[in-house]
Protein backbone atom coordinates (compact mmCIF):
# COMPACT_ATOMS: atom_id res chain seq x y z
CA UNK A 1 0.00 0.00 0.00
CA UNK A 2 1.15 3.49 -0.90
CA UNK A 3 0.88 6.20 1.38
CA UNK A 4 -0.79 8.15 -1.63
CA UNK A 5 -3.29 5.45 -1.41
CA UNK A 6 -4.08 6.46 2.47
CA UNK A 7 -5.09 9.54 1.18
CA UNK A 8 -1.26 11.52 1.44
CA UNK A 9 0.73 13.70 -0.70
CA UNK A 10 3.97 12.65 -1.32
CA UNK A 11 6.73 14.05 -3.74
CA UNK A 12 10.50 12.55 -4.14
CA UNK A 13 12.78 15.13 -3.45
CA UNK A 14 16.72 15.09 -3.72
CA UNK A 15 18.29 15.72 0.04
CA UNK A 16 19.64 19.18 -0.85
CA UNK A 17 18.00 21.60 1.83
CA UNK A 18 15.43 21.99 3.63
CA UNK A 19 12.55 22.87 1.80
CA UNK A 20 9.81 20.44 3.19
CA UNK A 21 8.22 20.48 6.95
CA UNK A 22 7.43 17.08 7.10
CA UNK A 23 10.30 14.79 5.24
CA UNK A 24 10.48 10.54 5.79
CA UNK A 25 13.38 8.38 5.02
CA UNK A 26 13.28 4.47 4.18
CA UNK A 27 16.34 2.56 4.39
CA UNK A 28 16.17 -1.27 3.79
CA UNK A 29 18.66 -4.42 3.51
CA UNK A 30 18.34 -8.04 2.36
CA UNK A 31 19.74 -10.91 3.47
CA UNK A 32 20.71 -14.48 1.58
CA UNK A 33 19.37 -17.82 2.86
CA UNK A 34 17.82 -20.12 0.82
CA UNK A 35 17.24 -17.09 -1.54
CA UNK A 36 16.93 -13.27 -1.22
CA UNK A 37 14.97 -12.42 1.75
CA UNK A 38 13.76 -8.83 3.47
CA UNK A 39 15.98 -8.81 6.42
CA UNK A 40 15.49 -4.93 7.64
CA UNK A 41 12.86 -2.37 7.07
CA UNK A 42 13.29 1.60 8.59
CA UNK A 43 10.62 3.59 8.11
CA UNK A 44 11.09 7.67 9.47
CA UNK A 45 9.09 10.58 9.47
CA UNK A 46 10.24 13.89 10.58
CA UNK A 47 8.43 17.21 11.24
CA UNK A 48 10.84 20.00 10.49
CA UNK A 49 13.94 17.57 11.46
CA UNK A 50 12.52 16.25 14.72
CA UNK A 51 11.88 12.43 14.57
CA UNK A 52 8.10 12.26 14.93
CA UNK A 53 7.28 8.57 14.04
CA UNK A 54 8.91 5.27 13.14
CA UNK A 55 8.10 1.69 11.88
CA UNK A 56 10.32 -0.83 11.79
CA UNK A 57 10.89 -4.37 9.79
CA UNK A 58 13.06 -7.26 11.56
CA UNK A 59 12.88 -10.67 9.78
CA UNK A 60 12.58 -13.76 12.71
CA UNK A 61 15.87 -15.34 12.68
CA UNK A 62 15.00 -19.13 12.04
CA UNK A 63 11.60 -18.62 10.34
CA UNK A 64 10.58 -19.07 7.05
CA UNK A 65 7.97 -16.76 7.17
CA UNK A 66 11.01 -14.14 6.37
CA UNK A 67 10.54 -15.80 2.77
CA UNK A 68 8.00 -14.12 0.92
CA UNK A 69 6.52 -10.66 -0.84
CA UNK A 70 8.13 -7.38 0.45
CA UNK A 71 5.44 -5.32 -0.69
CA UNK A 72 3.32 -7.09 2.19
CA UNK A 73 5.69 -6.47 4.87
CA UNK A 74 6.28 -2.70 3.75
CA UNK A 75 2.50 -2.04 3.45
CA UNK A 76 2.06 -3.31 7.58
CA UNK A 77 4.71 -0.82 8.14
CA UNK A 78 3.16 2.12 6.10
CA UNK A 79 -0.11 1.66 7.82
CA UNK A 80 1.54 1.46 11.48
CA UNK A 81 3.20 4.71 10.46
CA UNK A 82 0.59 6.74 8.73
CA UNK A 83 -3.07 5.07 10.12
CA UNK A 84 -5.84 6.21 8.49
Amino acid sequence: MSVEQLGYKATIKKPTGHDCDVTSTYTATYGMHWGVYLATADLNVFKNNKLVGRAEYRAPRADLSKHGRVSGKIDKLVKELLPI
